[in-house]
């Protein structure tokens, strides 16, 4: 380690030299690199230059047509922005959290998850602090992210995978749901012992719009088992598929998110996990944000009280569960 440092030969600029890098990713140009930072072309060329030495990596590959990290360079862009970030914004976020300390706002972004999430530790989280008022806005995932990455919204509540996280953000699971296949109570596939993609391909399938509500590897296994989808709902949520799934329209592969706290009858869930992966649930924050005692306390909450009946071994009603003794037991 003595030694590495030892070859840190300008550490006076050594937020100049991330900083940099860093504007030449986002940028994608070292010469927006250098507007953005007053400089010259060839001062962002040195400075990335005196980094890759100093750490002893390549950072970008030697392409003259295209800026394009290398593995590493990627690693360290991950490791380095949220710094960045905190520096640039450290005067702004300080000024805001102090502001925030005396607030009792606490803003949320989210789509449907979020109605079958945020109601009960909401509820609970009031009864504990009766002085505190919730934003919660109904956007569309990307939105979201850009509104907290531009310290619009304090938090987001989604679906996430480490792979599609943004760099901006960290993630905090909440809870996990199994995929599942929905279908009514008369359905015929309700009395089939085991449930098979060819099964579900005989059958009129229903998708809500993918930018809102996306089971991961859906389309990839769509395709390559043949599966259409019949209907797709624009701007629609699960309570709307729902009713068209119980009217008998068709069909649907979704979260079992869907079934929080449902008591219809008319509904049957047959777990699809051997198909595809199970979505975690949680909560989004941008990197190095100061989170004010509310907000940490009602994160801190989310993250360790278990109020959702997914963390259940009675996830399903008695309906679904009758239903599900035909297959394997739904995960919980």
């Amino acid at each position: 380690m003595e030694q590495l440092s030892k070859q840190f030969y300008y550490k006076r600029n050594r937020l100049q030299q991330i900083k940099g890098f860093c504007y030449t990713v986002q940028t994608g140009s070292m010469a927006k690199s250098a507007e953005k930072m007053g400089l010259t072309p060839s001062t962002i060329t040195l400075q990335i230059q005196s980094l890759e030495r100093d750490l002893g990596i390549q950072l970008f590959e030697r392409d003259p047509k295209k800026i394009k990290l290398t593995p590493e360079g990627q690693l360290f862009y991950t490791h380095s922005i949220s710094h960045v970030q905190g520096m640039e914004n450290l005067f702004e976020n300080f000024a805001k959290f102090i502001k925030d300390k005396k607030s009792n706002v606490i803003s949320i972004g989210g789509n449907v998850s979020i109605c079958y999430i945020l109601p009960k530790y909401i509820q609970q989280f009031e009864a504990l602090r009766p002085e505190v008022k919730f934003e919660i806005r109904n956007l569309v995932k990307q939105d979201a992210i850009k509104r907290a990455v531009n310290d619009e919204i304090d938090i987001l509540v989604y679906s996430m995978t480490q792979k599609l996280l943004p760099s901006e953000l960290d993630f905090h699971p909440i809870a996990e749901y199994p995929p599942i296949l929905l279908t009514n109570k008369d359905h015929p596939l309700t009395k089939k012992e085991k449930i098979t993609l060819a099964d579900i391909k005989e059958y009129k399938l229903l998708r809500l719009d993918p930018q809102f509500i996306t089971v991961p590897n859906f389309d990839e296994v769509a395709k390559c088992h043949g599966l259409e989808t019949k209907i797709e709902f624009e701007m629609a949520n699960y309570e709307i598929l729902k009713k068209f799934v119980k009217a008998g329209v068709g069909i649907a592969i979704v979260s079992s998110i869907c079934l929080e706290d449902e008591g219809d009858k008319e509904l049957v869930g047959r777990n699809l996990s051997d198909h595809f992966p199970s979505l975690t649930y949680g909560i989004m924050i941008k990197r190095g944000k100061i989170a004010h005692p509310l907000l940490q306390e009602f994160m801190t909450m989310l993250q360790t009280e278990k109020l959702l009946q997914t963390q259940s071994e009675n996830y399903f009603p008695s309906s679904f569960r009758k239903a599900a003794s035909l297959t394997s037991a739904v995960a919980a």
